[in-house]
């Protein structure tokens, strides 16, 4: 961006000092013309201390949090337990489990046994 002139300048403190009271940063920056958040800042700031202003403060707008709905785990699961040939036990766990925790082939699994339940983590 070009270097502003004192009026551009004093015009810019002004209409931040203006929306500061009501709008956020971000769009007092898109009412100023600004495409970059991080631009107006400099900008801004810049020009605050050309003209040795103070910088304006400006609301926090927020966003809420998006709550994800999560999907429901099965109270119970069957599973299917076999001995192999060394002596082994294996265990067969459904697809459903693996669907639900959105696990990818070849993604290492820590189960930990605990007394009551089986606590499945990724690796």
């Amino acid at each position: 961006m070009a270097k502003m002139t004192k009026a551009q300048m004093e015009k810019l403190v002004n209409k931040a000092m203006e929306l500061s009271s009501n709008t956020s940063m971000g769009a007092s920056s898109s009412e100023c013309g600004f495409k970059n958040v991080t631009s107006f800042k400099n900008a801004l700031w810049t020009a605050c201390v050309e003209l040795g202003k103070a910088p304006p403060k400006f609301i926090r707008a927020r966003r809420k949090p998006t709550v994800r709905k999560r999907k429901p785990m099965p109270s119970s699961v069957t599973i299917e337990v076999s001995a192999t040939k060394s002596g082994s036990g294996r265990a067969s766990v459904p697809r459903e489990v693996f669907q639900i925790l959105k696990v990818k082939a070849g993604e290492d699994l820590k189960f930990d046994l605990k007394r009551t339940k089986v606590i499945i983590t990724r690796g």
